[in-house]
């Protein structure tokens, strides 16, 4: 018995330690300010909702209910696609079966080095298609096992990650390709050796200019793959060089001293020296034509000591760093917490749009963080181009689990769409009906500590944001009944929350409005007995409640209709506490014992 009760004690304090009050709010936009969307279930201000980009929080035309709601509208010019830090080659499209060579040093400045896009002519979102071409490497071996080109819609890539390619400083990345009567023939060299090769089918092209540092982005994404560094001696040649040549480049010779182009075929050379500011001068094509052209926070670096050769580099920074809230229309909410066993969310949608650049799911509800992988964040959206069969509307919850609908959504009508989480049971709702469930394992789900979202994700490409109309935004930390949902789809959050009882905090016994420690004594001294424990629906006490108080501990009495502060202990009080139960214990154990 000791033993158990030291476990339940340590399991329960790390939980308070490691989780906060969770997020309840109600947002139905009437009498909201330009900026901010006033929370109706906390009159003290802090969840009130920060609006970002073109969000209208007081538009009057069709509101779900009440006068006003959301208007979620395209972010301005020049954020519709968002900014990456990029050197463009101009005109560097290449006809079907082409032959090339790409190199450069590249110096990845990244504290955690990770995926980095090299060359890249990729629209940044789907497959690359055969008139795309990229080369990118991975570092870690995560997404890739190191380095990688695709040519024709076709992957050439390391089978293991390099040795010493994240030893810190320069490395040169250089890839050709030349046809052949089986297709073109692709080889990767990382520091002047060859590392992959390879045939791709015949009829690859490149039809869209080739950036360094990460895609072009022309069909949206994320900017999961910028280079953070330095870029020096950059050669895009139209013919295959050979290994030999490509040896004497990642030596350290300046590409001038290797190559001399032929009249008729296509010659890029960037050194940056005696360049400034976001132009890199051609060296083979005097006339301007070929000057590279830098975006976002791309611009020449004089500073010597970050030049491979000569004393100036091209720097490539994150375009983020500045505020990457200005891409989204959003409004920003709090961190979600630990939302225990029960939970509801709830939105009123009226899309305007069928999908955003390139991407059709619009976001209505976010903790996703843009890109990779969506484990341990939340996500609630929907695709209104689905084809039958396919993922319409999509529920993320951060343990993993996933709950699709088929249901499509109408554009330009008031919807109500709900998600409730009932002890384990995951249910959808559109306008009231239920569309899509499913069983999980019981647990008290945590949402961390990940800013939610309205209308978009927490960062990366503007490809999601939702474009319409919301209203009655609602975050409960309870399971709404079917019957209850139906009445919301109907009536609106303020008439359902006005006839909401007070919600039973399961597991607090003492009903005290916290679940601690205190609750686990009551379980614990009335364990076995037909005493009808505060907030507990099923008759006598048993191990079955010990579950209840284990899956809901750290949480507090927040209702539907109001909430209050209530102060979780503090993680050492907790275990103050923890040791004096267990010497008390203790000292009774050893009385026991000497009477015996």
């Amino acid at each position: 018995m000791l033993r158990y009760l030291f476990t339940c004690l340590i399991a329960s304090v790390a939980m308070i330690a490691s989780s906060a009050n969770a997020l309840e709010l109600f947002y139905d936009f009437e009498g909201s300010e330009t900026d901010t969307v006033i929370d109706k279930l906390t009159t003290d201000g802090s969840q009130n909702g920060v609006i970002y980009q073109n969000v209208d929080p007081n538009d009057t035309f069709d509101p779900a209910f009440g006068s006003e709601s959301a208007l979620f509208d395209i972010p301005s010019p020049g954020v519709v696609v968002p900014p990456y830090s990029t050197l463009e080659i101009p005109d560097s499209t290449l006809e079907p079966d082409f032959s090339l060579t790409l190199a450069a040093f590249i110096k990845n400045d990244e504290e955690v080095q990770d995926f980095t896009r090299a060359f890249s002519s990729y629209r940044g979102t789907g497959a690359v298609s055969d008139n795309r071409i990229l080369l990118d490497f991975d570092s870690r071996g995560v997404s890739i096992p190191g380095i990688r080109a695709i040519v024709g819609n076709t992957q050439v890539r390391t089978s293991e990650v390099p040795a010493g390619i994240t030893d810190p400083g320069y490395h040169h990345y250089a890839m050709t390709v030349e046809p052949t009567a089986e297709g073109g023939s692709v080889v990767v060299y990382f520091d002047g050796a060859e590392v992959a090769s390879g045939v791709v089918p015949a009829g690859y092209s490149n039809s869209f200019n080739i950036h360094l540092g990460e895609d072009p982005h022309d069909g949206g994404g994320s900017a999961a793959e910028q280079l953070i560094g330095n870029i020096d001696e950059v050669l895009m040649l139209g013919r295959a060089l050979s290994a030999s040549d490509i040896a004497t480049l990642a030596s350290g010779t300046a590409v001038s001293n290797v190559v001399t182009p032929l009249a008729s075929e296509r010659a890029v050379y960037y050194s940056f020296e005696g360049d400034s500011g976001p132009t890199a001068t051609d060296m083979f094509t005097l006339d301007g034509s070929q000057n590279g052209i830098g975006h976002e926070l791309a611009m020449v670096d004089t500073t010597a000591d970050n030049a491979m050769l000569g004393s100036s580099s091209f720097a490539t920074q994150d375009p983020r760093v500045d505020n990457p809230d200005v891409l989204h229309s959003v409004i920003e909410t709090e961190p979600i917490g630990l939302m225990g066993s029960e939970f509801t969310f709830s939105v009123v949608i009226n899309p305007l749009a069928a999908g955003y650049s390139g991407n059709q799911y619009s976001r209505v509800l976010s903790t996703y963080g843009g890109g990779g992988s969506t484990s341990g964040r939340f996500i609630m959206d929907f695709n209104l181009s689905a084809a039958d069969g396919s993922d319409a509307i999509r529920l993320f919850l951060p343990d993993g689990t996933r709950l699709n609908s088929t249901i499509v959504p109408q554009v330009g009508v008031n919807q109500t769409l709900t998600a409730v989480y009932d002890d384990g049971v995951v249910t959808m709702y559109l306008d009231g009906v239920e569309i899509a469930t499913t069983t999980v394992d019981a647990t008290a789900m945590d949402f961390g500590d990940h800013v939610l979202r309205v209308g978009e994700d927490n960062a990366g490409g503007v490809n999601e944001n939702f474009i319409g109309n919301i209203d009655d935004v609602l975050v409960l930390r309870r399971a709404l009944s079917g019957e209850q949902v139906t009445q919301l789809a109907s009536s609106g959050a303020a008439a359902l929350l006005a006839g909401l009882p007070e919600p039973l905090l399961k597991g607090d016994y003492n009903d005290d409005g916290i679940v601690d420690l205190a609750d686990y004594t009551i379980w614990r001294d009335n364990l076995g007995s037909s005493v009808e424990l505060p907030n507990d629906l099923t008759p006598g006490v048993d191990a079955s409640d010990y579950d209840v108080w284990k899956l809901n501990f750290g949480l507090t009495g927040l209702s539907g209709a109001s909430i209050a502060s209530v102060q979780v202990p503090e993680p050492g009080s907790v275990m103050l506490l923890a040791v004096g139960v267990l010497a008390m214990a203790l000292v009774r154990r050893r009385g026991s014992a000497s009477k015996n």
